[in-house]
């Protein structure tokens, strides 16, 4: 078997059982079988790719596999897959939040959102006694204290959108980034 190079291969059609390498891998050969000529694209392993009577659609077919394949990689082993897809919590990396308030998460109605989500988390001891419960029951009857995050969003809301940008970013300015 003698190899041809890519641009030969085009020029002219082997003869059978005459290999020509036309991509990184494949190898295009013409063979007979069951008494009809086929052109068949293999792999450098011997694996047939792609076949057909046509030399052109033969070679499509190969490269349109070959496309498909280094899209979706086939995993060596499952076990290979486990041991880097699940990691320790330690090796998670610390992202602060980002916000664009141009965007809709700019809007002052989800800051006060965000700041109501965030507060009980960031400060967990100063939420002790307070509870959703608590916050309704405060509507009804406003002798029940305001709870810290009522305070917060009393203040944001307090102003104009400057103040609440201003207090918001007194606040969580250590955890969100606020973009203009």
């Amino acid at each position: 078997m003698k190899h041809i190079r890519p641009y030969e291969s085009v020029r002219r059609k082997p003869r059978l059982n005459e290999q020509a390498e036309f991509a990184p891998g494949m190898f295009l050969f013409k063979e007979k079988i069951e008494g009809v000529d086929y052109y068949v694209v293999k792999d450098e392993k011997g694996v047939v790719i792609a076949k057909s009577q046509d030399q052109q659609t033969a070679m499509n077919k190969a490269k349109s596999k070959a496309r498909s394949a280094s899209v979706t990689p086939k995993p060596e082993s499952p076990v290979a897959m486990t041991e880097m897809a699940i990691r320790p919590r330690e090796e998670m990396p610390k992202r602060q939040i980002e916000i664009d308030l141009s965007g809709p998460d700019g809007n002052a109605f989800s800051l006060m959102a965000t700041a109501k989500r965030l507060y009980p988390q960031l400060h967990p001891e100063e939420m002790k006694g307070y509870k959703k419960s608590a916050e309704l029951a405060r509507k009804v009857n406003r002798s029940i204290p305001p709870s810290p995050v009522d305070l917060l969003i009393d203040e944001m809301m307090s102003g104009d959108y400057e103040n609440l940008l201003q207090v918001f970013d007194r606040e969580f300015g250590d955890y969100v980034i606020l973009y203009r």
